[in-house]
């Protein structure tokens, strides 16, 4: 069996620089977190550029590269870009990377990062 690595200080140093690139991003990304009409809170997964696809029911993974994330796992149906709206609220997101920025099998470390919490209005 493989040891998973550990989050350490070279990671955090990782997370901390690529966190700058994330944070400076305006608007909806992929990993920000969407409150659906009926209130169920979901992630989003994919951008259009005019929609924007929240994550399926069972959730998924975020691969987080700086300036974003990319999401593996399913999709629910795309929603209007001027259907969302900005919460103001920020909560945790999880998120991995490869330790020390080296890919491999069994690499993955996982933390969180802030992300926004949005809303979608009318119908």
């Amino acid at each position: 069996m493989c040891e998973r690595f550990k989050f350490d200080e070279r990671d955090a140093a990782i997370r901390a620089e690529r966190l700058i690139e994330w944070q400076a991003r305006s608007g909806p990304r992929v990993g920000d977190f969407v409150r659906l009409p009926d209130g169920e809170l979901r992630r989003f997964a994919h951008h259009w550029g005019d929609s924007i696809q929240p994550t399926s029911k069972g959730g998924g993974s975020f691969y987080f590269f700086g300036s974003g994330m990319s999401m593996s796992g399913g999709l629910d149906p795309a929603i209007p870009i001027e259907r969302i709206v900005d919460t103001g609220e920020v909560r945790d997101g999880s998120c991995w990377f490869f330790h020390h920025g080296f890919s491999g099998a069994h690499r993955g470390v996982d933390f969180t990062v802030p992300c926004r919490v949005y809303a979608v209005t009318g119908g």
